[in-house]
């Protein structure tokens, strides 16, 4: 029933957010370092504590042989920035704050198997600077 509850929940919560990039309130609640360059970062998402895990991994846009062909650059989705991303969520984490993260476009892709997780192929500190000035954290997948 918990399941059922926190997936109805993600999808009210979220459902704009796939299509637009909005912003939910969460806090992180767990923070870990993979091998390989990975992250795991459990997100509190509401007051009853239904939590979601993402997988965050950079990993470059499929198309990026045709930017570098083209000498262009997606200025948003860099290495850097994923770095960035991930300093403001281990900061949430320590300090125990609320914070926000956001889905841009598809943002996130459901892990096989394991409800409630989630694969990020970018993280981006955008726009939307809270209360303390930090970035609001967006997530994409496929861009």
């Amino acid at each position: 029933m918990r399941t059922v509850t926190f997936v109805v929940l993600l999808a009210v919560l979220t459902g704009p957010a796939f299509a637009g990039g909005d912003s939910f309130p969460c806090r992180v609640v767990g923070f870990e370092t993979e091998s390989g360059g990975g992250h795991l970062i459990t997100l509190e998402t509401d007051s009853l504590g239904n939590r979601m895990v993402v997988h965050a991994r950079y990993r470059e846009p499929w198309n990026q042989w045709w930017r570098k062909l083209i000498h262009t650059d997606h200025p948003l989705t860099t290495r850097e920035h994923h770095r960035e991303a991930l300093e403001i969520l281990h900061g949430a984490f320590e300090s125990g704050h609320s914070t926000r993260f956001g889905i841009m476009g598809s943002g996130l892709e459901p892990v096989p198997g394991r409800p409630g997780h989630y694969k990020s192929n970018a993280l981006v500190p955008l726009g939307e600077p809270e209360s303390d000035g930090r970035p609001v954290v967006y997530s994409f997948y496929n861009w």
